[in-house]
């Protein structure tokens, strides 16, 4: 496995003062993920281009453990992020082939403060 021990920062972390929910993805990659890089790729370009998301951060380390963080303005935008067409496809793919364990968490913003 490829090391994606990295951070994806898509929209630069003044843009969280926007959000008001956090998703959280942790997993657990087994050791034929063929495929799953470029996936990802594909879906961290769709979800840029949601109405209500605000950034999102990603590392995974050598063994294959990795957390996603997404930043969302609403419950409704992370609903339609989860019902998008592309995103239930790789969800499957997800779960069938290239996850061992995952969690996933939907969380309100509760409190901010900025260093």
């Amino acid at each position: 496995m490829k090391d994606t021990n990295i951070l994806r920062d898509t929209k630069g972390i003044q843009e969280l003062s926007r959000a008001n929910f956090v998703v959280t993805f942790i997993s657990l990659l087994n050791t034929n993920a063929d495929g799953y890089e470029a996936a990802a790729d594909k879906m961290i370009k769709a979800v840029e281009k949601e109405k209500g998301f605000v950034a999102v951060y990603s590392v995974r380390n050598e063994v294959g453990v990795g957390i996603t963080v997404s930043y969302w303005s609403s419950l409704e935008a992370i609903a339609q992020w989860k019902a998008d067409n592309a995103h239930t496809v790789i969800q499957k793919k997800g779960k069938n082939e290239w996850y061992d364990w995952y969690q996933l968490q939907v969380c309100e913003i509760v409190r901010s403060s900025d260093g």
